[in-house]
């Protein structure tokens, strides 16, 4: 079973790069402006060693893709950001102000900026295009595939509740996220495109 090629091997080798992974990204996402370029570098590295079992070096594959990625990933990252703290602030102040309505409409604008961010970065990730391109596939993949990007924001609202009642899970519990995105991201990748690896943008 502890064989190389054994199940239980490849189950805790899976198991190790998940927590050293979401280590990583943590770890990239402390200075804040940084977060939209270690999300492109987590989903990536999860796609390739958690998803497909590429074998490659998981560091070696993070670190990579941050660099490949880091300016366009980081803006894309920061101008989804803004929109979406200035929603969540707006939609603090119209409940209040100006009622429940309103309040309800921008916190659905917050969460479906969390999805654009998540979508964007994915393609960032995986396709050439502007950086505009990219927000705007990201948006329109967010209400095109609405049921993936609810369940992501679910999965993470159930993760960030995990993680306050017991904090020790945040050593591995982040990176769900990003393994089920990726996995969903790839479905839709191959209805749309048929082949991804095919129109990458050149990491593979």
């Amino acid at each position: 079973m502890l064989k190389p090629d054994g199940w239980l091997y490849e189950t805790l080798d899976r198991i190790w790069t998940a927590v050293f992974l979401n280590a990583l990204w943590i770890l990239c996402c402390l200075p804040v402006f940084t977060v939209g370029a270690a999300t492109c570098a987590c989903y990536e590295t999860a796609r390739k060693t958690l998803i497909m079992g590429s074998g490659e070096s998981m560091p070696r594959v993070f670190f990579s893709t941050f660099a490949a990625n880091f300016r366009q990933a980081t803006i894309i990252g920061v101008s989804i950001e803004v929109v979406a703290a200035v929603s969540a602030v707006g939609g603090l102040a119209a409940g209040g102000a100006l009622g429940g309505a309103v309040y309800a409409v921008l916190a659905a604008e917050t969460l479906l900026c969390m999805a654009a961010f998540f979508w964007s970065e994915a393609l960032a990730a995986r396709f050439e295009n502007t950086t505009f391109g990219h927000i705007r596939a990201g948006v329109f993949m967010t209400v095109r595939h609405i049921g993936y990007s609810a369940a992501i924001i679910v999965l993470m609202g159930i993760i960030a509740y995990a993680v306050d009642w017991f904090f020790p899970l945040i050593l591995f519990a982040p990176v769900l996220t990003v393994v089920f995105w990726a996995w969903a991201a790839e479905r839709v990748f191959e209805k749309h495109i048929g082949a991804p690896e095919a129109h990458s943008n050149g990491e593979e």
